[in-house]
């Protein structure tokens, strides 16, 4: 009776290491609180500079248009036009 015999040499250290390497903390991004403007750094490849620029400006501009909802609508509610756009529209010509 014979016994069959591996002729490859023991694996490697390194081979038994997974093909990733170790993954690396993501960067760390800031996160913006309500109502700040948005600024984006240039990475000096023109066609990506204008893109986020575009970004960044439609961002910043939905940003002012809700802030100004925002005081309108507080605006409203204290001036009492809570019940109707009727009676609203009436209350502020009367205040105006």
């Amino acid at each position: 009776m014979s016994f069959w015999q591996c002729c490859c040499p023991n694996p490697l250290e390194e081979e038994r290491k997974p093909f990733a390497r170790s993954q690396k903390n993501a960067k760390q991004v800031k996160v913006l609180t309500k109502g700040e403007k948005l600024v984006v750094k240039h990475v000096n490849v023109p066609e990506l500079d204008r893109k986020f620029s575009v970004i960044a400006e439609l961002y910043n501009d939905q940003v002012e248009s809700q802030e100004i909802l925002t005081y309108c609508a507080s605006t409203l509610k204290v001036r009492g036009c809570a019940s109707s756009l009727t009676e609203c529209i009436q209350t502020l010509q009367e205040t105006n």
